[in-house]
């Protein structure tokens, strides 16, 4: 029998769509909340990484790295809890939300333009196999968590952010079903007034 090697184009998430990405020095993939008795053995260690770069040392360490995994695992070797960004920063807590909505609805929910333009997840990378045309992939499930930095008197309000947290609670008030939902671990960082970033993530965070 003949096989035919048939290439496959990898799926690559576009976190800004169609909109011109977030230019800055504050630019971080990922925010960790460190256990105060554990933090010089983080920084430590993370000094020592030659991919890692520390963004932003308060209370939230923002870190720059493309190496998933490293983060991962550093986060294990010091038991700090790892929240992975996938944009910002912006301005306002809300324009942090509304595009993490927009990650929800148009990329992972999927759906047919109404225009007949094609399909909304496009704007974001195209495919990733959970497109409406396909058939039976099942419902999304968000799940939501929001990392403040200490020094940040109060969070601002969001509409964006309620309408995440009304889908939260939507969600988890839905039966059981089969085949089970994807899980979606949405995540804000707010590390002051002016600096927010959000990431959205198949797979549920181990509590």
């Amino acid at each position: 029998m003949a096989w035919i090697a048939v290439p496959v184009l990898a799926y690559q998430f576009l976190p800004y769509g169609s909109s011109t990405p977030v230019q800055s020095a504050l630019c971080a993939d990922a925010a960790f909340l460190v256990p105060q008795a554990h933090r010089r053995a983080f920084l430590d260690r993370l000094g020592a990484l030659p991919t890692a770069e520390l963004v932003h040392g308060g209370d939230v360490i923002l870190v720059r790295s493309t190496d998933q995994r490293e983060l991962e695992q550093l986060a294990q070797q010091v038991e700090a809890r790892l929240s992975l960004i996938d944009a910002g920063p912006f301005g306002s807590l809300d324009e942090a939300a509304a595009l993490m909505r927009a990650w929800l609805e148009n990329s992972w929910e999927c759906h047919a333009l109404e225009d007949g333009g094609g399909n909304s997840c496009f704007e974001f990378g195209g495919c990733h196999r959970r497109c409406w045309w396909r058939g039976a992939v099942g419902r999304c499930e968000l799940r939501l968590e929001h990392v403040v930095d200490d020094g940040l008197a109060t969070t601002p309000a969001s509409p964006a952010v309620a309408w995440l947290r009304e889908r939260v609670a939507a969600d988890a008030a839905l039966p059981s079903e089969e085949p089970a939902p994807l899980v979606l671990h949405g995540c804000l960082v707010s590390i002051d007034e002016n600096h927010h970033y959000c990431g959205l993530r198949p797979g549920l965070r181990p509590e």
